[in-house]
Formats: structure tokens, sequence, C-alpha cells
């Protein structure tokens, strides 16, 4: 091989490992915006998926609270028709001596035990 031959080899050669540099280079963006982009869609279909789950949570609490409320309403409803002559006529007494047991509140006990 003369010396332009020679020349003209190492010159091909430097194109093709500059070209498989670039290459490897595209390679790794294209790996990346591939990944960028399925994480932005994946995390977009949770955030609609939640938000559309917080919608039906929220129309759930409504219709239970106004479940709780008319049974808290009949629940005062019975109690002021409680009276004592009729406990006494379904056969309850009066304790002569009346006993308490005393302790913690159920709500100071589970702030204290929280290990649960």
């Amino acid at each position: 091989m003369n010396r332009k031959n020679t020349k003209m080899f190492y010159s091909i050669l430097k194109t093709i490992n500059g070209l498989s540099f670039r290459k490897k280079i595209f390679n790794i963006l294209l790996v990346t915006f591939t990944i960028t982009i399925a994480s932005y869609f994946l995390f977009a279909g949770k955030m609609v998926y939640n938000a559309i789950e917080l919608n039906g949570n929220a129309k759930q609490m409504s219709r239970i609270g106004s479940i709780v409320s008319n049974l808290e309403s009949e629940y005062m409803a019975q109690k002021s028709k409680i009276t004592l002559e009729m406990a006494r006529s379904k056969g309850f007494e009066e304790v002569p001596v009346s006993k308490y047991i005393t302790g913690k509140s159920l709500g100071k006990m589970l702030t204290s035990n929280s290990n649960i």
C-alpha cells in the first residue's frame, strides 16, 4: 500500500469509529428519552386513576355521612321517648347503691397505646 492509500484507510477507520461513538451516544439518548416518556405516561395514568378514585370516595363518604346523620336523629328521637315509668314497666329497677368503674376514656387509651 502506498502512503495515499494508507491515509485514506486511516481516514475511513476514524470515520467509522466516530460514527459508532455517535451511534452509541444516540442510542443512549434514545433509551433515556423512551424511559422518560414511558415514566411520564405511567405517572399521568396513576394520577388520573387516583383522582377518579378520590372522587368516588368523596361521594361514598357523603352518602355514608347522610346515613349516619339520619341514624343519629333517629337515636335522639328514640332516646327522648324513654322515661323512668317506661323502664319500670319493662322490668328495670333502680339500683340502691351505684358503683362506677373509672379508667381512661377510649380516646386517651388510643392515643397512649400508639404501638398498635
